[in-house]
């Protein structure tokens, strides 16, 4: 079963990341403490058996950008929508500033 992300993230537009970073620069990237409603996402809808799946068993944090001052989750989305589930309003995510480049 699909559910929209925007039941646990702000939805935003597309923006084309693909030449401004490496996956090893957002490994390397620092991990923060980022509330919830903070996120933002560019993904439309996330499988609930995997939701489910990453309640059980997660590795690693969420990765995002930020982005003109927005916080854009890249990579977890499901890890991130299982803890929102759990009730944390709080997550750890692995944050790759953009605006300080």
């Amino acid at each position: 079963m699909e559910i929209l992300t925007s039941v646990y993230f702000k939805k935003i537009d597309c923006v084309d990341f693909s030449k401004s970073f490496t996956k090893a620069d957002l490994e390397s990237s620092p991990v923060k403490m980022v509330n919830v409603w903070d996120i933002h996402t560019q993904q439309e809808s996330l499988c609930k058996s995997s939701i489910e799946e990453k309640k059980k068993k997660s590795k690693g944090f969420p990765l995002a950008v930020v982005h003109n001052g927005i916080i854009i989750l890249l990579d977890g989305h499901h890890r991130a929508a299982a803890k929102i589930e759990q009730g944390h309003r709080q997550l750890k995510i692995r944050v790759f500033n953009l605006d300080k480049l």
